[in-house]
């Protein structure tokens, strides 16, 4: 299984923005002092995390937390209940606390109602690796970066992309999705009136494009004449050639802008298809074949 993407992008301040899924300092319950300087922690607008925000080229940031595990002596309740003890020895604590359950952040709902005293307290730094984060593909300072190039399509970003939230979601990669019929309607529009596509499903993710053209027939056939005598006579009727042509279902791009490009390229590709599908009846076959001739 890959590692899931981590990104990173310039801050208006020239600092570097590092966005978190949760917390940064996951797990880290007690006080907190980064040992770096310049280092801050936002929570991200648009998405459930953090975002650490460092001094550029910095490849780790450290912090220092307290170990209350280790340094706590004695638990102290707030206040006087006399169902409950005035003190609990901090070796006693996990054995005491844990029967009244955890709180929805995971800690012992017990802690709320006592205080802990702290001998001696001791201090532990951590350090945030900072390597492997890619640069993020759009410019968060550039308000183009937001705008919608044609609402009119619509656009899946990679939930990967989504980090600092949906309204970059139009300048990440993705996918362009749902536009079959928009295809068929263009490709139409551009070929003569006769010519008719409709489209259905393919098991392998394709769309199967069904077209079907309509040609002269203008072979010979014998008439009778109201001297009953057959002649020869030159007749004229209209005859059908269909066949298939695949596109994607979907059109995975860089950006949505770059997709919807692709998708007119598309266009293009499959009107020349088409367009160059010159169909006559078959000399060889008395008209029950049909082959391609020249433009």
């Amino acid at each position: 299984m890959s590692e899931a993407k981590r990104f990173r992008a310039v801050a208006a301040d020239g600092r570097m923005l590092y966005p978190f899924p949760g917390r940064v300092l996951e797990g880290a319950w007690g006080r907190t002092d980064w040992v770096t300087e310049g280092v801050e922690v936002r929570r991200s607008m648009g998405t459930r995390g953090e975002l650490l925000i460092v001094p550029a080229a910095l490849t780790e940031v450290a912090y220092r937390v307290e170990d209350t595990t280790a340094a706590v002596t004695t638990w102290v309740c707030r206040s006087e209940n006399p169902h409950l003890p005035d003190t609990v020895p901090g070796d006693a604590w996990d054995a005491f606390a844990k029967p009244f359950g955890y709180d929805e952040d995971g800690h012992y709902n017990a802690a709320s109602w006592y205080k802990a005293e702290i001998a001696g307290v001791q201090h532990v730094v951590k350090t945030i690796d900072l390597t492997g984060f890619e640069d993020f593909p759009a410019n968060l300072l550039d308000p183009a970066s937001t705008l919608d190039p044609d609402p009119s399509f619509t656009w899946a970003p990679s939930p990967a992309y989504l980090v600092f939230g949906e309204w970059f979601g139009d300048a990440v990669p993705g996918a362009l999705v749902g536009f079959s019929e928009r295809l068929v309607k263009m490709v139409e529009d551009r070929l003569p009136s006769h010519v008719k596509v409709w489209t259905h499903e393919h098991k392998s993710g394709l769309v199967k494009g069904s077209v079907t053209l309509q040609f002269e027939d203008r072979r010979t056939f014998p008439l009778l004449r109201t001297d009953k005598r057959r002649k020869q006579q030159f007749g004229v009727s209209t005859q059908s050639f269909s066949f298939e042509i695949p596109f994607a279902k979907t059109i995975p791009a860089k950006s949505k802008a770059a997709a919807i490009a692709e998708f007119h390229r598309t266009v293009d590709a499959i009107v020349a298809q088409i367009d160059v599908q010159k169909p006559a009846v078959c000399a060889h076959c008395s008209g029950d074949g049909v082959v391609m001739v020249a433009s």
